[in-house]
């Protein structure tokens, strides 16, 4: 575990622990900003055993919200540097998940989609007839909000392009039909979101959070294989982390809060790549000691659930082990899929 508690440079940033906070939409809102709960909640959730404790699921504006209790930008500003404040007070860096929702079909609440080629059609025929200057608006907005961002705090954004997303969508084979130049090259709108963002000198370092398995062929490895290139160009534009997950809401949600964790295939894929980047990985890490024998130098670890069950996790797993509130998997952490505003009943 030692090597996990070791601090990782990141251009001239120095991130105090290689495992972060996932970033996890809480519900914790008030028209758009943290409320009181939401800085508690973090506050709780970091420190320099945490090297970025990550807002989660937080919108380029109202109109993108998944939910009606996401926070979205822009919003009371004071809040929002509060909430920076405190996490990194406690010697996190803060991070924050800047998120797009833009499909008419809503987040649906069941695990398993039953009407999942219907869902795909939609969705291919909703992106394949998406005007661009819809896409370029996303675009500007996704910036204004990174720059929002940098104004109250943020360390680190993490840009959302997993889960079914809208640049999710742009960047998966599966849904991406289109015959212009965000068809042709299904990472461009994350690209220019980077390189626009950097033209315009806001100094932030960039997350970029994709799904390398959607959960739509039978064999993943073809999914994977088709993450290859667009990942490579998002690694050009300018990204310093690359994290790690898998599935869409509305196909299978098992796949985003799997059962068992994957990181032995997942350092095998990264292989793939220069090591000039960091990797993130994410999903039911359980042995922290086997991480670091099994993990490279320039990968890190998000832990969501054991930090949501436990806050001292990571403290308890060092020295006293045996004293963990360890997550029970009761499901309460899926308070939209039960019909709630927020989590509930969660440590």
């Amino acid at each position: 575990m030692e090597m996990l508690l070791q601090n990782i440079k990141i251009k001239n940033t120095i991130v105090p622990s290689k495992i972060f906070f996932a970033p996890i939409n809480t519900g914790y809102s008030n028209y758009g900003a943290p409320t009181e709960e939401l800085i508690k909640y973090h506050e709780n959730r970091s420190g320099k055993r945490i090297g970025i404790s990550y807002v989660g699921n937080v919108a380029i504006g109202k109109q993108y919200c998944s939910n009606k209790s996401t926070c979205y930008f822009p919003s009371d500003k004071k809040m929002w540097s509060n909430l920076c404040n405190v996490i990194k007070k406690n010697g996190s860096l803060a991070g924050i998940q800047i998120a797009c929702n833009n499909s008419a079909i809503s987040m649906q609440r069941t695990i398993i989609n039953p009407n999942l080629y219907e869902y795909i059609s939609k969705i291919r025929d909703y992106i394949f007839n998406l005007d661009i200057e819809t896409i370029e608006l996303i675009i500007d907005k996704f910036i204004e909000a990174i720059n929002f961002a940098k104004e109250v705090g943020f360390d680190i954004v993490q840009i959302h392009a997993a889960h079914g997303y809208f640049l999710s969508l742009l960047l998966s084979p599966i849904f991406n039909c289109r015959n212009d130049v965000y068809g042709e090259n299904r990472s461009y709108c994350i690209e220019k979101i980077i390189s626009k963002s950097k033209k315009e000198n806001i100094e932030i370092l960039f997350d970029v959070r994709l799904s390398l398995v959607e959960g739509v062929l039978r064999n993943a490895n073809i999914e994977k294989q088709s993450k290859i290139i667009p990942i490579k160009k998002i690694i050009n534009a300018g990204a310093n982390i690359i994290s790690i997950s898998n599935g869409i809401y509305n196909i299978d949600k098992s796949l985003i809060y799997p059962k068992r964790e994957n990181i032995s295939e997942l350092c095998d894929f990264i292989k793939e790549f220069d090591n000039n980047i960091i990797w993130n990985f994410s999903g039911a890490i359980k042995n922290l000691n086997q991480m670091s024998n099994i993990l490279e130098p320039n990968c890190t670890i998000s832990l969501g659930r054991a930090l949501m069950a436990d806050p001292n996790y990571i403290i308890k797993y060092h020295e006293r082990e045996n004293e963990i509130k360890k997550c029970s998997l009761c499901g309460k952490c899926h308070y939209y899929s039960k019909g709630k505003m927020s989590l509930y009943n969660c440590s």
